[in-house]
């Protein structure tokens, strides 16, 4: 019952920090790419600030459509055992990938619980599905991370 006030908030948060700029957004959108992606072209947030997806589970075309508009995805290890997830790997640059956990509440393992900070998972489910070497995406990773919060 709340999602239209959600929006006029989410709207009014966006136009504030694209009137400020250099600011870096963590934007949740569960169940709300379209309005979310619609939100941030009528702001124009993209064009000074950096816009991180967090768990980006949208269709194909709205993923597309965030490449555009120069959003990138944190990932984890949870997302990435879903088809979705998967599938995210396939359309999205590894430039614009970053790591997160969600830990301590998404755990994939049944031995141990995921503690913030471990990124051995993720970074190899994204080796693999990439066919590189675990190295080399946390360079890449990392050196996408420096330039966001350098920027």
């Amino acid at each position: 019952p709340s999602f239209d006030r959600q929006k006029h908030v989410l709207e009014r948060a966006l136009n504030r920090c694209a009137d400020l700029g250099d600011k870096v957004i963590s934007l949740h959108s569960v169940r709300a790419a379209k309005h979310v992606l619609d939100a941030v072209e009528r702001t124009g947030v993209h064009r000074n600030c950096r816009l991180v997806l967090h768990w980006f589970n949208a269709s194909n075309s709205e993923i597309g459509r965030a490449i555009d508009l120069g959003c990138l995805f944190s990932v984890n290890e949870q997302m990435l055992l879903s088809p979705r997830g998967k599938a995210l790997l396939g359309i999205v640059p590894i430039a614009r990938l970053l790591t997160e956990t969600d830990a301590p509440f998404q755990s994939p393992r049944n031995d141990a619980s995921i503690l913030p900070g471990d990124l051995a998972g993720t970074i190899s489910l994204i080796a693999n599905a990439l066919n590189k070497e675990p190295g080399e995406v946390r360079r890449r990773i990392r050196q996408t991370a420096t330039d966001v919060i350098s920027q």
